[in-house]
């Protein structure tokens, strides 16, 4: 997977956002996001308004991809503002989405 958001090279990232929109893939799901808030990184800032794409890799007849995108769907239709904490691990990155009490975590490994 990509990492969009450079937090391999950059440390933590935590910013409040928005879904617009979720895509199916057969072999992964794009979730569309908006930055509601700026976000300082050690490379860039992303100011308010900022466009981020997340590739998910979801292999076929996996229940995760049905259940991600349920989720997110979901997210996206009711307009919520979620919470994004993603964290480098020694083997990939963490994501947490988080809307009030509804949480959901990812975990991705490396691809390099």
């Amino acid at each position: 997977m990509r990492d969009p958001l450079m937090v391999a090279t950059a440390g933590r990232l935590s910013v409040a956002c928005q879904i617009i929109h979720v895509e199916h893939c057969p072999d992964r799901t794009w979730v569309d996001l908006v930055t509601l808030e700026p976000c300082d990184r050690q490379v860039y800032r992303l100011p308010a308004g900022a466009p981020l794409a997340l590739g998910f890799d979801c292999p076929p007849g996996n229940d995760f991809q049905a259940e991600l995108e349920a989720v997110m769907s979901y997210w996206e239709e009711s307009g919520a503002v979620l919470d994004l904490t993603v964290v480098e691990l020694p083997d990939g990155l963490s994501y947490r989405f988080s809307c009030g009490d509804e949480h959901l975590a990812v975990l991705v490994g490396r691809t390099d």
